[in-house]
C-alpha cells in the first residue's frame, strides 16, 4: 500500500511539473515554435535531442517545440524513468528514456554517491573539507547517506551510430561528471548534425579541479562556441544564513544564489556557428532547408534571436530555391513593440533607426521573448 500510494504521488508531481512548465511560457509569445510545429509548414523537421540527468520533463527552454522534439533521456532511477516514459506516451511526444548510468569512456563501473538531496546525487564525491567552507544548504545537500556501485555505460555505446548521427542537441546534468560523459561521446561530438550541447559545469575543488577548463578545451576542439554561461554563487558560511537583502518594500529577501558569493558551479551552452564556418571557409555545418530549421529553433530556445537572424538572412544567399518562408521566419525573431504587435525583420530596423537612444532605452522595457 505504501509503495502504491508513493507511485501514486510521484506521478502527480511529475504531471504539476508538466503544467508549471506549460503555464511559465502561456504569455510569452510563442509564433515561432507554433509555426514550425504547423501542419502547413512547407519543412518538416524533427530536433533530435540527448538529455544525460533527465528528470522531471524536458528542460524547460524546450517545453515550446515539445512536439518537435524525439528526446532520449538517459536516468539511472528505474522508478524516474518509467514515470518520464509514461509522461512523454500521454502528451503524445517522441521520445523514451533508458534507465542507465552513462559513465566515462574507459570504464563500465562507477560509485554512486547517494547524497541528502536526491538531486545531488552523482558518480563523483564532494570534496567535504571545502565543502565545510561553505553556506550549510550546499554542505549539507552534498552529504553522502550512502554509496553503491552502479553499471555505466558511455554514449558511443549506449547510441547506435545510426541514431548518433541524427543527434542535434546534447544535454549533460550529472552533478560533476561531465566531462567524462563528454570524452566518452567523441563519436557523437565529432557529428555534422549535432548543432549544441548544454553542460552542467563545475567550478573549483567541489568535485575535482578545473572541469569547466576541460569542458571547454574539448568543446572547443570539436568545433563549438561558447555562446552563454549561467552561474550560481555559494558564500561561505561566515554568513550562517548566507545574505540577506530586503526588496523594496523592506521585507527580507533571502539568498540569491546568482549575486552573493563564490562561483562554483553553472550551466554552459556551447553552440556551432554555421556563419562563421561559411565566412571562413568551413564546410562542417551542412546548408539545407532542415538543418537550418533546426538550427533557428535552437538560437531561438535560448533567447539568440539575432543569431538566428544571421543565420536566416545569411541563407537566403546561399539557397534562393529554399522552401522555407525566411521573412516570415526572421520577423518571428523580432522583439515586439511596445503595443505588443510583431512587424518584419526589415520594418523593425527601420523602426530602431528612427528612435534616438532615449527612446531606444525606453523601448527596450517591452522587449519580450
Amino acid at each position: 500500500m505504501k509503495q502504491y500510494v508513493k507511485r501514486i504521488l510521484r506521478k502527480l508531481r511529475m504531471r504539476v511539473r508538466e503544467k508549471v512548465n506549460t503555464f511559465k511560457f502561456a504569455f510569452q509569445d510563442q509564433d515561432f515554435p507554433r509555426l514550425i510545429q504547423a501542419g502547413d509548414f512547407p519543412v518538416k523537421a524533427l530536433i533530435n535531442l540527448v538529455d544525460v540527468g533527465f528528470r522531471g520533463d524536458l528542460c524547460s527552454e524546450w517545453v515550446a517545440f515539445a512536439k518537435a522534439i524525439n528526446c532520449i533521456g538517459f536516468e539511472l532511477d528505474e522508478k524516474e524513468c518509467k514515470l518520464l516514459n509514461e509522461l512523454i506516451h500521454d502528451s503524445g511526444r517522441q521520445g523514451v528514456v533508458y534507465p542507465y548510468a552513462v559513465g566515462g569512456k574507459n570504464s563500465d563501473s562507477e560509485t554512486l554517491y547517494i547524497t541528502q538531496f536526491p538531486y545531488s546525487s552523482g558518480l563523483r564525491m564532494s570534496d567535504r573539507i571545502f565543502l565545510n567552507r561553505m553556506h550549510s544548504i550546499m554542505s549539507e545537500n552534498n552529504k553522502v547517506m550512502q554509496t553503491k556501485t552502479v553499471n555505466t555505460v558511455c554514449l558511443n555505446k549506449a547510441l547506435p551510430p545510426e541514431v548518433a548521427a541524427k543527434v542535434n542537441f546534447l544535454k549533460i546534468d550529472t552533478e560533476g561528471f561531465e566531462s567524462e560523459i563528454l570524452d566518452g561521446a567523441d563519436a557523437l561530438l565529432k557529428s555534422p548534425q549535432l548543432f549544441g550541447i548544454k553542460s552542467e559545469v563545475w567550478f573549483g575543488p567541489i568535485k575535482k579541479p578545473e572541469l569547466f577548463a576541460e569542458i571547454d578545451v574539448l568543446l572547443r576542439a570539436n568545433g563549438f562556441h561558447l555562446f552563454d554561461i549561467t552561474v550560481s554563487r555559494y558564500p561561505r558560511k561566515t554568513f550562517d544564513r548566507g545574505y540577506i537583502t530586503f526588496d523594496q518594500d523592506g521585507k527580507p529577501a533571502g539568498l540569491d544564489s546568482h549575486l552573493y558569493g563564490q562561483v562554483l558551479t553553472g550551466d554552459a551552452l556551447y553552440l556551432k556557428d554555421p556563419v562563421f564556418e561559411y565566412k571562413n571557409g568551413g564546410g562542417a555545418f551542412v546548408w539545407n532547408d532542415e538543418n537550418v530549421l533546426i538550427m533557428s529553433c535552437i538560437f531561438y530556445a535560448y533567447n539568440l534571436f539575432d543569431c538566428a537572424v544571421e543565420l536566416l538572412e545569411t541563407y537566403k544567399t546561399i539557397n534562393q530555391k529554399t522552401a522555407l518562408p525566411l521573412d516570415v521566419m526572421t520577423g518571428k525573431m523580432c522583439p515586439k513593440l511596445p503595443d505588443g504587435n510583431l512587424i518584419s525583420y526589415n520594418d523593425y530596423i527601420q523602426t530602431g533607426k528612427q528612435l534616438h537612444w532615449e527612446e531606444i532605452e525606453l523601448f527596450k522595457q517591452h522587449w519580450t521573448k
